[in-house]
């Protein structure tokens, strides 16, 4: 639009009305989208609760990253399928609008945005800037909220790290608004690969939880495409923390995955690095178990893996794994049909023993079988715990032996 005016062979005076008119028609209609967006996902901005379906949650654009493995096991994608064909693919995270209502909603953004670039056109931006001063557009909170959510669909992560993080840091929002930003954030540091910051802004976010209120969560994730996908997600605390897991995951596979196969990497790796490993596989299996079975797949890559490589360590096993299927395999590796597989999960029950002795000789001790069964047992008996609150109590008491397999 911009262009064809620019190369038309109107003379001044008539383009200045035809600019003036297409100034006016696009700023009336990026208003009125960005209402039509703003009123559903931002409950602070909405002055029409009608709107919202029943709903007087507020929602936040969230980057979705890939974490199971693809229905081609010959290649592995990146942790951003990436395609500079296209667009970022938006989709809610569940039915808590109708379908038709989220198509108008991420329509609605679209041609916002649409209307934004043209604004700030060159043809258009003098202009546009005199008519937003009048509206004293600058103080319009709402525009902000917009101008983010447009870096984050743009890709602009530092960008986007540059914006939030001071006013992420000062603490001076509602914690509504403050875990928006840090669930934003946390997406932004993902995508640069700065894990430790990560775990910072998960632990943030998880300290606002109200007791039991994790619980009743629904699986988090998109249909699967090709290319980028965000999510507008509910900022309730089981929605929320269900992506505080998927980024950690993310996190973990990122350090894991090395080749195009866990087995691969299971196998190749030295003796010099096989601890860190076990501790990084440990970890991505304890939060695995949330909204079980969504990781099985990858979770079978992971047993493949150590069966061939013959050994496995993890000092917190018997403390957080309750999965009644991954207990089951564990219980398996052992056996003859299982491989013998060589498990040293009986140590001391701090990160910290497990970070300084990984001195027990495997197997050889009297009574580590009758010991691994009956900590089995044990471990059976927990089935029925609530996965959600003993996750957060990993994340929480773990934190640091989690940042530091991230280094």
């Amino acid at each position: 639009m911009s262009e064809a005016l620019r190369t038309s062979r109107l003379d001044p005076g008539q383009l200045e009305i035809l600019t003036n008119q297409v100034l006016l028609c696009t700023a009336v209609l990026f208003v009125h989208c960005l209402r039509v967006y703003l009123e559903t996902v931002d409950s602070h901005s909405s002055s029409d609760q009608t709107a919202l379906q029943g709903t007087h949650h507020a929602f936040v654009l969230v980057e979705f990253f890939q974490t199971t493995e693809p229905s081609n096991g010959n290649e592995l994608k990146s942790k951003r399928l990436k395609t500079e064909e296209s667009l970022p693919k938006i989709f809610f995270a569940n039915k808590m609008l109708s379908f038709g209502r989220s198509e108008d909603v991420v329509h609605s953004f679209q041609i916002a945005l649409n209307c934004w670039h043209l604004l700030n056109s060159p043809l258009l931006q003098n202009e546009f800037k005199v008519l937003s001063d009048s509206w004293s557009a600058d103080k319009w909170p709402w525009l902000f909220r917009f101008e983010t959510d447009v870096l984050l669909y743009q890709g602009y992560y530092r960008e986007m790290i540059s914006r939030l993080q001071p006013i992420q840091s000062a603490q001076c929002s509602t914690v509504s608004r403050h875990r928006q930003m840090s669930l934003q954030l946390a997406c932004c540091y993902y995508s640069i690969s700065n894990y430790m910051a990560v775990v910072d802004m998960v632990l943030y976010i998880i300290g606002t939880f109200s007791s039991g209120s994790i619980q009743g969560h629904e699986a988090l994730g998109p249909p699967q495409v090709k290319g980028r996908q965000l999510i507008l997600m509910p900022l309730i605390d089981s929605e929320v923390f269900s992506c505080c897991i998927h980024l950690l995951v993310a996190c973990l596979k990122d350090k894991v995955w090395k080749a195009n196969a866990v087995g691969e990497v299971l196998v190749t790796h030295g003796n010099s690095n096989g601890a860190e490993l076990d501790t990084l596989l440990g970890h991505m299996m304890v939060l695995m178990q949330h909204d079980w079975p969504k990781y099985e797949p990858m979770m079978c890559k992971i047993l493949e893996g150590i069966k061939r490589r013959g050994c496995f360590s993890y000092c917190l096993f018997f403390n957080y794994i309750i999965n009644i299927d991954l207990l089951e395999e564990f219980a398996y590796l052992r056996t003859p049909e299982g491989g013998k597989v060589n498990l040293d999960l009986l140590q001391s029950s701090s990160a910290k023993s497990c970070l300084q002795s990984r001195t027990v000789t495997r197997g050889v001790n009297k009574g580590v079988k009758e010991d691994f069964k009956a900590a089995m047992d044990r471990q059976v008996a927990r089935t029925e715990e609530n996965i959600s609150l003993l996750l957060r109590t990993f994340i929480v008491d773990e934190a640091d032996f989690l940042t530091k397999s991230l280094l």
